[in-house]
């Protein structure tokens, strides 16, 4: 019934197409050896094969997808897990379907989302941003920078909220592989959500 109601809800958008669906992981594996998709909406909590279990085949068979996830618990740990794993976004059941829709066409350009509840933010420690860049000795500009890709944003976004050049973006990027050690956006991503600095201000 919740597959069927996302469907029903995204045929109204026009820029939107489903081509498919899958009542179990193994399904979907099946459905994506024949058609191409761009955005892949995967619950966690499946039968046959989980959520996580789907996740890792998908990310070694299809790594053209971009993957949101879609559960009932939600807390940073758990997103960071996934945003590990390889997946793009992680939105949770019952979100509004404008919630939905953004978090698709964010994902499908390049990006990456997730919705953390106000409670959820709350919880997350407040101190977190001044441990992280004195663990790393990273500026200021390059934890704000951080913070703002683990929201989602692309370089030319941050580049536009921040009033600095997309190049400078990548920049700062460069020095915090540097510094930190971490090897991909998804390392960084997943590392900073852990920290807090994905929490919504």
């Amino acid at each position: 019934m919740f597959r069927q109601g996302i469907i029903s809800l995204l045929k109204f958008d026009p820029g939107l197409s489903v081509i498919g669906e899958a009542a179990n992981g193994s399904e979907l594996l099946k459905t994506l050896n024949s058609r191409q998709a761009d955005v892949v909406l995967l619950d966690i909590q499946m039968p046959v094969m989980t959520g996580t279990q789907t996740l890792e085949v998908l990310r070694q068979r299809f790594p053209d997808p971009r993957v949101i996830m879609v559960s009932m618990e939600f807390n940073p740990s758990i997103v960071a897990m996934y945003f590990e794993k390889g997946a793009h976004g992680f939105i949770p059941k019952g979100c509004d379907v404008e919630v939905l829709v953004e978090a698709i066409y964010k994902v499908k350009e390049n990006g990456n989302c997730y919705d953390l509840s106000t409670e959820l933010a709350a919880r997350l420690n407040k101190h977190s941003l001044e441990n992280f860049e004195n663990t790393y000795v990273l500026s200021s500009r390059e934890v704000e920078v951080l913070r703002l890709a683990c929201q989602g944003n692309s370089n030319k976004q941050i580049g536009h909220m921040l009033r600095i050049a997309e190049r400078t973006v990548e920049f700062h990027k460069t020095n915090i592989y540097l510094k930190t050690g971490l090897k991909s956006l998804s390392d960084l991503i997943a590392y900073g959500i852990k920290n807090g600095l994905g929490s919504c201000n």
